[in-house]
């Protein structure tokens, strides 16, 4: 009797709608995959500064705000997808 040997696959393909094959996934400077479906996500940081007013050693605080849009992965979903 001959069966036939199945082997499993070692990585799954990714999904159909998935953010590796969607129309708002970006792939930036640094090869980090981000999506560009909405504005980015904007922080404020609060920034060391040296503050000369009270003393010459003084250290204050500045807002900064930081905006980045988020990070994806290829396999990742979200509703949003749309095909290139």
């Amino acid at each position: 009797m001959n069966v036939p040997l199945i082997l499993p696959r070692a990585v799954a393909p990714a999904p159909v709608e998935s953010c590796g094959n969607c129309r708002f996934a970006h792939v930036d400077q640094t090869k980090d995959r981000v999506c560009r479906k909405l504005p980015p996500q904007v922080s404020i940081l609060l920034v060391p500064q040296r503050v000369a007013v009270a003393h010459p050693t003084s250290i204050g605080v500045s807002p900064q705000p930081f905006a980045t849009f988020p990070p994806v992965n290829p396999e990742m979903w979200c509703g949003a997808w749309e095909g290139r």
